[in-house]
C-alpha cells in the first residue's frame, strides 16, 4: 500500500534544450520511499497562449518543442473536447493520421470506462480551481486495441475560452510490471493459502477446474494433474448437491456462499464454500471463479452440541416448571419468559416487566428477604439465591426459588432462573414432621415401662403433628373400647362402636378391625350420611384412618386418627402411619412378653392340631410313621424367615424308612440322621411354618409335641391366661382343626428365667448343640457341623454357645 503523496512543485529559471533555454516547471512526489518526478514545460502554457491569441512571438520555438517531444501531446478545446492540434509522438502512440484526429472529439480516443475517469478528473480540477490535472486511463488506438496511458492536462483561459494541452505517456510496461507483480502475489497466496482453493472456468455452464492449491490436494486426495480440466461437481461432489450450478446473469456478478458436505481422506466433513466470480475484460462471455473450502466440521459439531444442550435445557426448564428472568438494577426492569409468567399465574405477555409488580406478588412475610437479596446484588454481590412464597393469580400460595448471577461490566444486569419448589418444600416439611414424630416415638419406646405409658405417648405425639383426635382401641367381644384417646374424645361416644355393625362405610377403625387391613377415608363429607361421619364432619374433621396394631399376626388393638384437612393421607403419610403402627405393635408385644415373663404364674395348655397343614401330621397319616412306636418333636429353631429347623426323636421303626417318608414331603428340603441309635434323632429342614414356631413367636414355651395319625398333641406354657386366647387364635388362623384339651395355672418355671437371660441366638445355639449330641461323649456332631446346620460359621456357633453356657450356670449357681 502506498504512503500518502507529498508533492513538490518548482519553476526553473532556465532549462536547456537543444542548445536553447526554456522556462520549465518541475513536479515531484515521494511515493514508497522513492521520488516520482516529471517536468512540465511552462513553455507549453506559452505555446497554448500564443496558439489561442495568435501571438507569434516565439511561436517557432514553441512549435519546434511541441513537434519534437517524445511524449504525446494533444491540444483541445476544454469545453467542447475538440482536438485542435496533435504532435507526431501522440500520432505514433495511437496509430492515427493527423487529419483523422484534428477536429474530432477527445472522447473518440478514450476507451470504455476511462471516459468517466477523465470526466471526473476534469470535474475535480474545476472544483479545486486548478489549472492542471493528472490521471490514468485507457486510450483507444486506431486498430481498436487499448493503450494504458498517463494523461496530464494543462489549461489556459483567454477571453473566456479554455484550451488544454494533454500530455500522453505510454505506461504499458509499467502496467505489465504491476500486473506481473500482482500475479506473482496472487499465485503465492493461492499456493500458500491454508484452506483448499480451486480455480474454475465455466464451459457450457460446467465448472471446469483450471488449478487447485496444495491444501485442496491434501484435503480431497486429488493431485492437481488428475483434476485439472475435470468437472468440479463430478470430481468431488458425487451424491451431493453441486457446489456450483449453472451460472445465470446474476451469478456472473455475485459471490456464492453455502455450507456443503464433502468426503475427504478423514471421512465426511462439513465445509463453508465461498466462490467469487472473475470476469475477463477482453472477453465478456468468459466467466471464471475462485472457490475456497473452509472446514467447519468442528464448528458445526460445537453448534450441534450447543443446540442439543439448548434443547435439553429447554426441555429441562419445561419439565421442572422453571422460568428464566432478567433484572436490571439500574432501571428496575424485570423481564420474564412465558414459563415465569405461568409460575405467577399470568397469561403470556401479561406481566408488566415492573419490579414493583413482581414484589406485589411476594408474600408479605418473605418480601423483606427478597428485597435484601436484590439490594445485595445492587451492591456488588455476584449471585442471588433466595426462596420465597408468592400468591399466584390462579391458585394458592407457591414456593419459588430464584437464582441469578450478575453480568456485564457494571454488574447491573442479573440473569437467572426461578423454579416452583412447592412440592420440595412440602416434602421437606413432611420429612421434618416425620423426623419429629420418629424422635417422639423412639423416646416413648425407650422410656415407657408399661403399655399404657407407651400408648399415651403415641397419641400425644400424633396430636403434636397436626391430628385433632388420636385413639388406641382394643376389641372386647364385639366392640372396640378405647384404651387411650387424646384430642376431641367426645366424638368416640357419638357413634356405635360395634364391629359387626352393618353399613358400607363404617368408622375406619371398625372397618379395619373386621378386614385386618388399614382403612383411609380422604373426605368424610363425600360419604353417605351416617351417624359417625355426620358427627365427624360436625366436629370439624374431614379425613380419618384406622390402622391395625399387629405383630407376628397377633392383633394388639387399633390406632385411629382424625384430621381437619380433606385428602390428608398422601402416600408418604400412609407409609408413616403404617410404620408407626408396626413399631407400636412390636413395642406392645415386647412389653407384654416382658410382663408375662416377670409373672409368678403361667398357664399350662395342652392342645391338638389335627391338620395336614402340619407336615408331620401329613406324614403320619400317609403311613410314614406306621412302624414307629413314638415320634416326638424335641426342638424347633426358626432359621430366618424362609425355613424352620426341627429335631425329632423316633422310637422303633426303620431309620431309612422314616428318613425317606420325611424327605418325600414337598415342604421338607433336607433330612439327616443325627443319632441312629435307639431312640433315633433326626434333623429336618422345613420350608413352611410349624405350630411350634408360631407358638414361640407369641411368647409361649413349647415343652413337647407327640405325633400320631390322629394329630399333633402339643404341651406348652403361656405367659398369662389372657394370652391363651391370642395364642390359640394364632394357631387356628394358620392350621385347621385346633382343639384345646386342657388349661391350668402353674408356678412359673425356671425355664422362663432361663429364656429371659439368653438372647435368641444364644438359645438357638444351645438347643442345636443339645439336640445334635454336641455334649455327648463321644460327640455325635462337631462344632462345624452344628454351625452349618444353623447357617453360621464354626467360630460364631462357639461364641453363642459359650455365652449361653455361662449365663445358664450363672442362673444356677448364683441364685
Amino acid at each position: 500500500m502506498c504512503t500518502p503523496r507529498r508533492r513538490t512543485r518548482a519553476e526553473c529559471e532556465e532549462y536547456g534544450f537543444d542548445g536553447d533555454h526554456w522556462s520549465a516547471e518541475w513536479v515531484a512526489a515521494y511515493v514508497d520511499r522513492r521520488f516520482d518526478a516529471s517536468i512540465t514545460l511552462s513553455t507549453a502554457r506559452k505555446y497554448l497562449y500564443s496558439t489561442v491569441t495568435g501571438n507569434s512571438n516565439g511561436s517557432d520555438a514553441y512549435t519546434s518543442l511541441f513537434e519534437s517531444l517524445s511524449d504525446g501531446l494533444l491540444v483541445t478545446d476544454v469545453r467542447s473536447g475538440e482536438v485542435l492540434d496533435v504532435n507526431p509522438a501522440c500520432l505514433e502512440l495511437l496509430g492515427y493520421a493527423r487529419d483523422a484526429l484534428l477536429g474530432s472529439k477527445i472522447d473518440r480516443i478514450v476507451a470504455g470506462d476511462s471516459a468517466g475517469t477523465l470526466a471526473r478528473a476534469r470535474d475535480r480540477r474545476r472544483v479545486g480551481d486548478s489549472d492542471s490535472i493528472q490521471c490514468k486511463c485507457k486510450l483507444r488506438r486506431a486498430d481498436g486495441t487499448s493503450l494504458p496511458a498517463d494523461l496530464q492536462l494543462t489549461t489556459v483561459t483567454v477571453d473566456g475560452t479554455e484550451s488544454g494541452l494533454y500530455r500522453v505517456r505510454d505506461i504499458s510496461e509499467q502496467e505489465e510490471r504491476t500486473l506481473r507483480r500482482e500475479w506473482n502475489l496472487i499465485t503465492t497466496l493461492f499456493e500458500a493459502f491454508p484452506e483448499p482453493v480451486v480455480h474454475v472456468e465455466f464451459v457450457d455452464e460446467r465448472p471446469i477446474v483450471l488449478a487447485v492449491n496444495e491444501a485442496f490436494s491434501e484435503t480431497f486426495g486429488f493431485e492437481e494433474a488428475a483434476i485439472v480440466n475435470e468437472n468440479l461437481n463430478e470430481a468431488i461432489v458425487p451424491g451431493y448437491e453441486p457446489d456450483l450450478g449453472p451460472i445465470d446473469d446474476r451469478e456472473r456478478r455475485r459471490p456464492v456462499e453455502k455450507e456443503v458436505k464433502r468426503v475427504t481422506d478423514e471421512g465426511e466433513r462439513d465445509f463453508l464454500f465461498r466462490s467469487l466470480p472473475l470476469h475477463d475484460q477482453q472477453d465478456a462471455e468468459r466467466v471464471e471463479s475462485i472457490g475456497v473450502y473452509v472446514d467447519i466440521t468442528e464448528r458445526q459439531e460445537t453448534q450441534r452440541k450447543l443446540e442439543e444442550v439448548n434443547t435439553r435445557l429447554q426441555l429441562a426448564l419445561e419439565a421442572t416448571d422453571t422460568g428464566v428472568w432478567e433484572w436490571n438494577a439500574d432501571t428496575a426492569e424485570v423481564v420474564w419468559d412465558d414459563a415465569s409468567e405461568r409460575l405467577y399465574g399470568f397469561e403470556p405477555g401479561e406481566f408488566s416487566n415492573s419490579c414493583e409488580t413482581f414484589l406485589d406478588r411476594v408474600h408479605p412475610t418473605d418480601r423483606p428477604t427478597v428485597e435484601a437479596a436484590m439490594a445485595s446484588a445492587s451492591d456488588g454481590e455476584e449471585t442471588i439465591d433466595v426462596d420465597f412464597r408468592v400468591q399466584s393469580i390462579d391458585g394458592p400460595l407457591r414456593w419459588i426459588r430464584a437464582r441469578g448471577v450478575s453480568t456485564g461490566d457494571d454488574r447491573a444486569r442479573v440473569l437467572g432462573i426461578q423454579t416452583d419448589v412447592t412440592d420440595r418444600k412440602r416434602h421437606e416439611r413432611e420429612l421434618e414432621r416425620e423426623r419429629a414424630l420418629n424422635r417422639g416415638v423412639q423416646k416413648a419406646l425407650i422410656t415407657s415401662h408399661r403399655r399404657s405409658e407407651l400408648e399415651r405417648a403415641i397419641v400425644e405425639q400424633l396430636l403434636q403433628q397436626g391430628y385433632g383426635l388420636a385413639w388406641i382401641a382394643e376389641r372386647v367381644e364385639d366392640r372396640l373400647e378405647p384404651r387411650i384417646a387424646s384430642g376431641d374424645e367426645g366424638l368416640l361416644d357419638r357413634f356405635d362402636r360395634s364391629v359387626s355393625a352393618d353399613g358400607l362405610q363404617r368408622e375406619p377403625c371398625l372397618d379395619a378391625s373386621r378386614s385386618g387391613e388399614a382403612t383411609f377415608i380422604q373426605d368424610v363429607s363425600a360419604l353417605p350420611d351416617r351417624a359417625w361421619s355426620a358427627a365427624a364432619e360436625e366436629a370439624g374433621f374431614r379425613s380419618c384412618a384406622g390402622i391395625p396394631l399387629t405383630y407376628n399376626d397377633v392383633a394388639y388393638g387399633m390406632l385411629g386418627v382424625y384430621h381437619d384437612r380433606a385428602g390428608w393421607f398422601t402416600e408418604n403419610e400412609r407409609r408413616l402411619l403404617g410404620d408407626l403402627a408396626d413399631n407400636v405393635a412390636f413395642a406392645v408385644h415386647s412389653l407384654e412378653t416382658e410382663r408375662a415373663l416377670a409373672s409368678d404364674h403361667t398357664e399350662e395348655v395342652s392342645l391338638t392340631v389335627n391338620s395336614d397343614a402340619y407336615y408331620l401330621v401329613s406324614v403320619a397319616r400317609n403311613g410314614g410313621f406306621e412302624a414307629c412306636d413314638r415320634v416326638r418333636v424335641r426342638g424347633t429353631i426358626q432359621r430366618g424367615t424362609a425355613s424352620v429347623l426341627q429335631y425329632l426323636t423316633v422310637e422303633g421303626g426303620s431309620n431309612g424308612a422314616v428318613r425317606d417318608a420325611l424327605a418325600e414331603h414337598p415342604h421338607v428340603s433336607d433330612v439327616s440322621v443325627v443319632d441312629p441309635d435307639e431312640p433315633s434323632r433326626f434333623q429336618v429342614v422345613v420350608g413352611e411354618s410349624v405350630p411350634e414356631a408360631v407358638l414361640a413367636s407369641r411368647g409361649a414355651t413349647v415343652h413337647s409335641t407327640v405325633i400320631d395319625p390322629d394329630g399333633a398333641t402339643i404341651t406348652l406354657e403361656a405367659p398369662a391366661k389372657k394370652a391363651v386366647r391370642t395364642i390359640v387364635e394364632a394357631i387356628e388362623d394358620r392350621f385347621e382343626n385346633v382343639s384345646v384339651r386342657s388349661v391350668g395355672t402353674t408356678a412359673a418355671a425356671d425355664a422362663a428365667t432361663w429364656a429371659e437371660a439368653l438372647t435368641e441366638k444364644q438359645a438357638t445355639a444351645l438347643k442345636a448343640a443339645y439336640h445334635r449330641g454336641y455334649f455327648e461323649q463321644p460327640r455325635r456332631s462337631s462344632a462345624t457341623e452344628v454351625g452349618e446346620s444353623l447357617g453360621i460359621s464354626h467360630s460364631t456357633f462357639l461364641q453363642h454357645l459359650r455365652a449361653a453356657q455361662r449365663k445358664t450356670f450363672e442362673r444356677r449357681f448364683e441364685r
